[in-house]
């Protein structure tokens, strides 16, 4: 039985989601809307794992603890989406490897097709949005068991 690994990476208006199934990005979208758009929208996949990043706060960080807020709430609308979804936090899937490193560590364990799947939806999104799909082709990955 072929298994669904999926990876959601939240925006304060969405988030990024990837689809790895058969040692291949599958699929990869933007969702855009409220937590429970969002979440209805998850659920019309079923996943035998699916990764949700959940924010962290980290002592000294500039980030606004008001978008983690709007973060967590995005993050809990995904978790509660599916019965095999599980919550990460960002160290504990990616460590302390800036973005722009991960990114193209991530890059380099894709097949040509993965990359093909992943280019053709971020080729006319912003750069936010494809920060947030590679997150997400990332925690894909990772619950598919590359750690």
């Amino acid at each position: 039985m072929t298994k669904v690994f999926g990876g959601f990476d939240p925006a304060k208006r969405g988030g990024g989601l990837a689809i790895y199934c058969r040692g291949e990005i599958t699929s990869v979208r933007y969702i855009e809307g409220t937590p429970r758009m969002v979440a209805d929208e998850l659920r019309r996949y079923t996943f035998d794992l699916l990764a949700v990043e959940v924010p962290r706060v980290y002592p000294g960080s500039p980030a606004d603890p008001n978008d983690i807020l709007d973060l967590s709430l995005m993050s809990g609308a995904a978790l509660g989406s599916s019965r095999n979804a599980v919550s990460v936090y960002p160290q504990s899937w990616k460590g302390s490897i800036p973005k722009t490193v991960h990114h193209k560590r991530i890059k380099g364990w894709l097949t040509e097709n993965s990359l093909n799947v992943v280019n053709a939806c971020t080729y006319s999104i912003s750069k936010r949005k494809t920060i947030d799909i590679w997150d997400a082709v990332g925690l894909a990955i990772w619950a598919a068991g590359r750690k």
